[in-house]
């Protein structure tokens, strides 16, 4: 209905009152069509509507207040390209309407056309700086658009103006907080929503968000599902297939995998959340060479997240990981009795983090890990311990977000020759340039300082370098496709009397993973 139908609609009963009183002769055909159209169209009979402000351009072509209303017709009953084609030539012969300015950048929302919507209501906004849903829609356009920093003033506007709209304002205002970074901003948003009880639309998606803040991972999103699906399917290169990337091996070959889980958010509440998950992942090979590590995954995650007033997070978080090969003797360096298929390694990882959040648009992170890891038929068992400084810092109103982190490790491994301490750097850059699309890259670096190794006798030193990039595309609602790339040098020196490179040392490779990717969700 349009802004101005209550008004228009009494003028017309006035008008068609004097007609009715006055007689058929007293007013022109024209005057009478269009009274009868705004009675009709302010009642919802819509094709009545229609009929008659064509009757009134038909005999007034100039006649914009029908022709804004014929616009209006066709905005509710779906059709909104006539509706854009009808209000646009109004705003064009009458710039000065600016409530058929405000109608036409609806149905522009409507058709996903945002940045002309943002244009004209930013237009309309200077004549209507007292109503509520021009500033409400203005601060809503631009926070889709990405123009974050912009879309403060007008919803914070529409949230003062009320008039039906302060909820909605300050759900999305509470949205754009977060994504700058102002997460305790954010959440006081949220939780003046959440407290308002009832069950309406802002109250629900405010205590989801509140949830999602506790969490501490992703962003915050209307969409805030408490439980989901997803299946995952894809093909993939690699130089150097093996279950230890820091390990070389002989075989190189194209493959596939399939992938599928479930995850869910059984405690939701404003400071306290809890996250489970469960996946299951096939891989294949192409070659013979590779048929070995044809791989069978089976993982699931437990984390929990407690957030602090101030906007702080400590999470608590296990990881159970069962690993199964096609063929499990072929990695025994002794050969196995039972080569068939079956268990090879099963993994527990126990994590401690704590986020603190530092200001508009940074955090640190301390983040500890334990892992105890079994293998079946290699003769050893892994316990490793690594714990990592991480500064997460946000840029251009939080599209770009870069994180550096360093750290130490220490692996002890039993029933074989050797542990290993060593050190890890490395940055990742995630960014979004348009909305469905998220693109990232990252590097690292990591030394492991191998001793009580027999083989050499001072000991081994393996550099790792890795870098990759991919990027992320949600081309449907519920379909998203992937691409990545990852690098891995690692170079292997023995140390003896001094230093000295060992150019055949099988610990020293290159190696080159691709990988595309199609992934279903609801």
């Amino acid at each position: 209905m349009p802004r101005w139908t209550a008004v228009g609609a009494l003028r017309a009963g006035l008008l068609l009152a004097l007609v009715c009183w006055a007689g058929p002769a007293a007013a022109a055909p024209a005057e009478l069509e269009f009274a009868k159209g705004v009675v009709a169209y302010s009642q919802g009979r819509l094709e009545e509507a229609e009929a008659r402000f064509s009757a009134v351009l038909a005999q007034q072509p100039d006649n914009v207040q029908a022709q804004a209303y014929l616009g209006q017709v066709a905005l509710a009953r779906g059709e909104v390209a006539r509706a854009i084609e009808l209000l646009g030539r109004v705003v064009e012969r009458a710039p000065d309407q600016a409530g058929v300015r405000l109608d036409l950048a609806l149905a522009l929302v409507k058709a996903g056309r945002l940045e002309e919507a943002e244009s004209q209501l930013a237009r309309a906004s200077t004549e209507l700086d007292e109503r509520a849903s021009v500033h409400f829609y203005l601060g809503t356009c631009r926070y889709r658009l990405g123009r974050l920093q912009e879309a403060l003033a007008p919803l914070r506007r529409a949230q003062q103006l009320d008039g039906g709209f302060a909820a909605a304002a300050g759900y999305y205002l509470g949205l754009v907080l977060y994504r700058l970074g102002e997460a305790a901003q954010a959440e006081a948003e949220f939780r003046a929503l959440a407290g308002r009880g009832g069950e309406d639309w802002t109250a629900e998606l405010a205590r989801a968000n509140l949830a999602s803040l506790g969490r501490g991972g992703g962003d915050v999103s209307p969409a805030r599902k408490r439980w989901g699906l997803f299946a995952s399917a894809g093909f993939q290169y690699d130089s150097n297939v093996t279950l230890n990337r820091e390990q070389a091996s002989e075989a190189d070959a194209a493959g596939a995998f399939l992938a599928a889980g479930v995850f869910g958010l059984p405690v939701a509440g404003e400071h306290d959340a809890l996250e489970l998950s469960a996946s299951a992942y096939r891989s294949f090979y192409f070659e013979d060479t590779a048929a070995d590590f044809a791989l069978t995954d089976l993982s699931a995650v437990a984390r929990y997240t407690h957030a602090f007033e101030a906007g702080h997070q400590l999470s608590l978080g296990y990881l159970f990981d069962l690993d199964l090969l096609d063929d499990r003797g072929a990695l025994d360096p002794a050969g196995a009795s039972d080569p068939g298929f079956g268990l090879f390694m099963h993994s527990h990882t126990g994590l401690v983090s704590a986020r603190f959040a530092e200001g508009r648009a940074a955090r640190t992170v301390l983040e500890y890990r334990f892992q105890a890891a079994f293998f079946f038929e290699t003769g050893r068992d892994d316990f490793g311990h690594e714990a990592v400084l991480r500064q997460e810092l946000g840029f251009l109103d939080g599209r770009l977000r870069l994180e550096l982190e360093a750290g130490g490790l220490y692996e002890d491994a039993r029933d074989r020759d050797w542990d290993l301490w060593g050190l890890l750097a490395g940055l990742e850059l995630r960014g979004q340039p348009v909305e469905g699309l998220s693109l990232w890259a990252r590097g690292g670096w990591r030394r492991e300082n191998h001793h009580r190794f027999v083989a050499y006798t001072g000991g081994r030193v393996d550099d790792l370098v890795s870098a990759g990039v991919g990027l992320s595309w949600e081309v449907w609602d519920h379909i998203s496709l992937g691409a990545s790339y990852l690098f891995l040098d690692n170079l292997s020196t023995e140390f003896s009397q001094g230093p000295v490179q060992v150019a055949d040392d099988p610990y020293s490779f290159l190696r080159h993973v691709v990988c595309l990717s199609v992934t279903g969700h609801m």
